[in-house]
């Protein structure tokens, strides 16, 4: 059975699974005023979109500003369905077993099939392939 997600008769915490985790809005508002990037959802029509954005939290008038052009996809789904949401994160500790599990590419053509050497900070480079 799926669980209550109305927010007027339920707080959004209430089915957390570690309660211990819960945040009051006192660390969200000191949280915004030093997040270094966000990830703003929207939507057209049924198609969601996630744009990463640098935003500011105007904590006075209590609302997120952020970056956007005159014309673009962000503008154009908010002008259409102003309905958002704003995840807000900070680069955490890196740790060593998850950075020694990335590998980069190591045989890379371009489309044209000819080789082409890429810099690599493992040594002095590798053959690319951009096929996919």
């Amino acid at each position: 059975m799926p669980r209550n997600y109305d927010l007027a008769s339920r707080p959004p915490t209430a089915g957390q699974r570690r309660p211990e985790h819960t945040r009051d809005e006192e660390w969200v508002r000191a949280f915004l005023r030093v997040a270094d990037v966000g990830h703003l959802a929207s939507a057209w029509d049924d198609q969601p979109f996630v744009i990463p954005t640098s935003f500011w939290f105007d904590e006075a008038n209590h609302r997120i500003v952020f970056h956007s052009n005159l014309a673009g996809r962000m503008r154009a789904n908010l002008e259409r369905n102003p309905k958002a949401c704003l995840e807000a994160s900070e680069m955490g500790r890196l740790l060593p077993a998850a950075r020694r599990a990335v590998r980069p590419a190591e045989k890379i053509l371009p489309r044209n099939g000819a080789g082409t050497r890429v810099p690599s900070h493992h040594g002095e480079g590798v053959e690319a392939d951009f096929r996919l």
